[in-house]
This record gives structure tokens, sequence and C-alpha cells, in this order.
């Protein structure tokens, strides 16, 4: 019961080992949620963020799956209210994907990881987060 599909691991001398997961999804007190479609409530949260500029990844806090949400500002807008900004991409996740945000960073322009095919690269968004190398404007984190 505790398996789930896209979980990887292997068997040495007959115990099995898990070591990750094969796809990019995010679960969360045992629900299911693709981080590309909270990328995209995120973006559509505010007129502030960049299209297809942000990444959405769990993160284990104190035990507990938490959500992160690392998100590029357009050029225009980069001196944005972010309490506004931060308020705005809370309220769209809470209201579309039922899930409390643990930490909110607003990036530079063109500064989110990505590939060369311009894929976003969630798991260097993730190392950022957690060694502190983003270029952050801003964050937000729940408190306590």
């Amino acid at each position: 019961p505790y398996l789930r599909t896209g979980d990887l691991g292997f068997i040495y001398a007959d115990e099995l080992f898990i070591a990750g997961r094969s796809k990019d999804l995010i679960i969360i007190r045992g629900s299911n949620h693709y981080p590309q479609d909270i990328e995209l409530t995120v973006e559509q949260s505010h007129p502030a963020l960049q299209a297809s500029g942000g990444a959405a990844f769990s993160l284990d806090v104190k035990g507990e799956e938490q959500l992160v949400v690392v998100h590029e500002l357009t050029r225009t807008q980069r001196n944005a209210d972010q309490s506004e900004i931060f308020r705005a991409i809370r309220k769209a996740i809470s209201e579309n994907h039922d899930l409390q945000v643990y930490a909110i960073v607003l990036l530079r322009p063109l500064s989110v990881p990505k590939t060369s095919s311009g894929k976003i690269q969630r798991h260097a968004a993730r190392a950022g987060f957690i060694n502190g190398t983003l270029e952050s404007l801003g964050e937000w984190r729940m408190p306590g």
C-alpha cells in the first residue's frame, strides 16, 4: 500500500529498496498533483508572473511533503508589490488544488533552470531552493 506507480526501486539481498520516482509527480497527504498543473495555476494568478517561468516541487519538511513554488517575474513587473503576488499565488493554489504552499520564491527574469530545449528543470530548481542559489527577488515561507 505504500508503493505508487512511478516509484523506482531495486531488490538487493531479497530486500526491496525504494530509490525515488520516475515521474514528476507531487504527492501531498496521499493526493497526486501534477507540477505542470500547479505551475499553470501560478502563472495565471497574477499579471507580474512570467508565462512558462516557474517550477513547482515538493520538499520534505519535518517528515511531511510540502509544496514549494519558484516563479520568474516579468521584466516590467520586477518592482511589483510582492506581498500581493504571494497572496494571489497562495489563494489560487488553495482554490484550484486544495493545497497549502510552504514556500514561494520570486525569481529574476530568465533565471528559472531550463534545459537547452526550454523545458523547466524542476530538480535543479529544487536543488537551488535547498542550497539557496536561486536568483531570488523575494521569498515567502509559511509561518512557523
